[in-house]
């Protein structure tokens, strides 16, 4: 019985010698998957097409004269003409009238220069009705010069027919001095004016520019001018 025991100590005691002879149990080294080192090739891109340029034209030297043409005109109509080298002479200059000169101001279809004074006088008297306190009428009452040259030193004369009671009925208007031209024109009444009248009543107005003759003018004729109107009673 002991020596079972000891035979079977005797073995156990060999087994770790053995084990520990052998060393600690290898590791093995681990395997990659074949698939991951696999290389995909980089696909290759398509090429693009090459530009050809368009052939040039290639001038081929000659030597042929270009093609000449007979003139298709080689006379004058109703005569004939004969060439000649010489330059036809040039027309001699002739001096016309030398122009006129105007004068500083003026136009150039009357004389002068000289002043030209025309009165103004314009009456609208349209739905003007006479009453007890009387009525408006629009009243343009004045000078203006055509002439071409200004005009100095005289008097206007007016009137609208009937006595103003600050005023009296006819005015006049001494003037220094008047500058032609239509946008110099002076008015004396240029509004509505209070007309009195009780009854219907006809009224004669003027206007009389240059009383005094003071002004030698391009026309003498047209200094005077008149008018009639009449307020209605309704």
């Amino acid at each position: 019985m002991r020596s079972t025991v000891m035979l079977g100590a005797a073995l156990a005691g060999l087994f770790l010698l053995t084990a520990c002879a052998a060393g600690p149990a290898q590791t093995p080294i681990p395997t990659l998957d074949p698939r991951a080192l696999t290389v995909t090739a980089v696909p290759t891109s398509t090429p693009q097409p090459t530009y050809t340029p368009h052939p040039t034209a290639e001038r081929i030297p000659t030597r042929t004269p270009l093609p000449t043409f007979p003139p298709r005109f080689t006379g004058r109509v109703g005569g004939t003409q004969t060439p000649t080298d010489t330059a036809p002479a040039r027309p001699t200059a002739t001096e016309g009238p030398s122009p006129t000169p105007l004068p500083p101001q003026g136009l150039q279809d009357v004389g002068g220069p000289a002043p030209d004074l025309v009165p103004i006088l314009t009456i609208i008297d349209t739905g003007a009705t006479c009453g007890k306190q009387g009525t408006h009428a629009l009243v343009q009452l004045g000078v203006t010069n055509r002439g071409n040259w200004s005009a100095q030193n005289f008097t206007v004369e007016w009137s609208l027919g009937w006595e103003d009671p600050f005023k009296g009925e006819v005015r006049r208007e001494f003037i220094g001095f008047q500058e032609w031209g239509l946008q110099w024109s002076r008015y004396f009444v240029n509004e509505y004016v209070w007309v009195p009248c009780e009854a219907t009543t006809t009224y004669r107005a003027y206007v009389w520019v240059d009383i005094g003759n003071d002004v030698a003018e391009l026309y003498e004729d047209n200094n005077f001018a008149e008018i009639s109107y009449t307020i209605t009673q309704p």
